[in-house]
Parts: C-alpha cells; structure tokens; sequence
C-alpha cells in the first residue's frame, strides 16, 4: 500500500518532492497520500502521523 510507504519515507525524514521521486507519483499525489494518512491517523502533522502509525505497529 503506497500509504504505508508514504509513512515510511516520512519517518526517514524525506521530503513530498523526495517522496514523490522514490514513488515516481506527482508531489499533489503525494500530498493527497498524506491527507488520507492524517485523517486516518488523526494526526495534524508528519510527526503525530509517524509517532501514531509507529504506535500501532504500521511502520
């Protein structure tokens, strides 16, 4: 799941235009990946959504 992926990059500490290169997806689609991600995680950054998805064993 790119989602999960997303979050990985992210906990690396990578930026939406370095996401978006590794996944070969536009930064928008990188972008709407991490909206989806917080609003699932219920996390209002990067790193709530990385502390919050490390805490629930998804990365």
């Amino acid at each position: 799941m790119k989602q999960i992926v997303v979050l990985q990059c992210l906990g690396g500490g990578m930026s939406n235009r370095e996401i978006a290169e590794r996944l070969c997806v536009t930064e928008d689609a990188v972008k709407w990946h991490l909206r989806q991600i917080f609003k699932e995680l219920g996390a209002s950054n990067r790193t709530e959504a990385v502390i919050e998805a490390q805490s629930r064993g998804l990365i």
